[in-house]
């Protein structure tokens, strides 16, 4: 089963750039988009299970230079148009 979240990060002023070159290098991310309001940057993750969905935001994503917080919604149900 794919497990699929939402991730809303917050960057250090001044290196929003350096963060979307390197979020771009990961597979499991389908979106990187820039917000405008309480977070920076959004990302779109994709993985096998909760488990990988952890491992990636802790071991990953809260190790990259410049993300200075992160926050996970958890996809419960995908409603198409």
């Amino acid at each position: 089963m794919t497990v699929e979240a939402f991730v809303l990060l917050n960057i250090k002023t001044g290196s929003i750039k350096e963060v979307i070159k390197s979020l771009k290098e990961f597979k499991e991310l389908s979106v990187v988009a820039s917000t405008a309001g309480s977070y920076d940057l959004v990302v779109n993750v994709k993985v096998e299970d909760l488990a990988k969905l952890h491992d990636f935001v802790t071991t990953t994503l809260q190790r990259i230079e410049g993300i200075v917080q992160t926050e996970s919604l958890i996809v419960a149900k995908k409603i198409e148009r």
